[in-house]
C-alpha cells in the first residue's frame, strides 16, 4: 500500500489462539480521503484468511432511513463482495468478504481498488452533511 502512497500502520494481536494483524491504510486519491483496514487472521486450527474494512461513519445511528435504505440496496448491488453493517457501538462498516490467504499482488490490487471504489461511489449516503 505504501507503493500507492499509503500511509500504513500495523498492530498484531493475539485472541483466544489466532494471530490477528492490523494494517491501518490512509490515503487521498482522486480528491478523496479514504481511511480503511486490512484484517489477516491467522487461526490456532483452520484456514488463514484476510478482508477489508472501513470505519466510514461513527454516529449511524443519525442517518436519515433513505440513506439506510440505501446502504441496503448497495449491499444487494455488491453481491457478496462487500457489506455494509452497522457494529455495536453505532459505527457504520464497509466490509469485504474473506478471502483466501494467497494471491498475487495484481489480484491484492485489483481488490483494493475496487473496495475503495465501493467506498467513493457510496458516499453521497453515509457522509455527514451529504
Amino acid at each position: 500500500m505504501q507503493d500507492k502512497g499509503a500511509a500504513t500502520e500495523t498492530k498484531v494481536q493475539d485472541v483466544a489462539g489466532s494471530r490477528i494483524t492490523r494494517v491501518t491504510a490512509r490515503l487521498e486519491k482522486d480528491d478523496f480521503r479514504y481511511s480503511f483496514e486490512i484484517v489477516h487472521v491467522v487461526p490456532a486450527k483452520g484456514v488463514p484468511m484476510w478482508f477489508f474494512t472501513a470505519a466510514l461513519n461513527n454516529n449511524a445511528g443519525q442517518l436519515p432511513m433513505n440513506k439506510l435504505q440505501g446502504l441496503l440496496k448497495e449491499n444487494n448491488v455488491m453481491a457478496g463482495d462487500c457489506a455494509f453493517m452497522i457494529n455495536p457501538q453505532g459505527v457504520l462498516q464497509l466490509n469485504s468478504r474473506s478471502y483466501a490467504e494467497v494471491v498475487t499482488d495484481q489480484i491484492f490490487h485489483s481488490l483494493v481498488n475496487g473496495f475503495l471504489k465501493d467506498i467513493r461511489e457510496t458516499s453521497n449516503l453515509w457522509l455527514p452533511g451529504n
